[in-house]
């Protein structure tokens, strides 16, 4: 089984309050966590807990924040092609020809 720190998992400083919201979850579900020493000079303390990384993942949800942040990158790409294709702008059927000789009516 695999066992990451906070920093390992999130890749930044987790922060004390977010650090006891893990360490409580844990306790409560009878998770088996670790103690992981280190150098006091990068953390005052001289360790973090690592936990499994599946339950890092149902803690954070992981799995669904991936496949939404699948799904929006799919939206995008849809919006974008709406956008970008063929002079398009925002919708289906606005555009605006390149041989249009609508001329505009404002003064500038």
């Amino acid at each position: 089984m695999e066992y990451k720190s906070l920093y390992q998992y999130l890749g930044r400083a987790a922060g004390s309050e977010l650090g006891k919201k893990v360490m409580n979850e844990a306790v409560s579900r009878g998770i088996k966590y670790q103690k992981q020493e280190l150098d006091p000079r990068i953390v005052s303390s001289g360790f973090v807990y690592s936990y499994p990384v599946d339950f890092l993942n149902d803690f954070f949800k992981k799995e669904d924040l991936e496949n939404k942040v699948k799904e929006l990158e799919y939206r995008l790409r849809l919006l974008e092609n709406k956008v970008f294709e063929e002079d398009k702008l925002l919708g289906e059927g606005i555009a605006f020809p390149a041989d249009s000789t609508i001329e505009d009516e404002l003064p500038f």
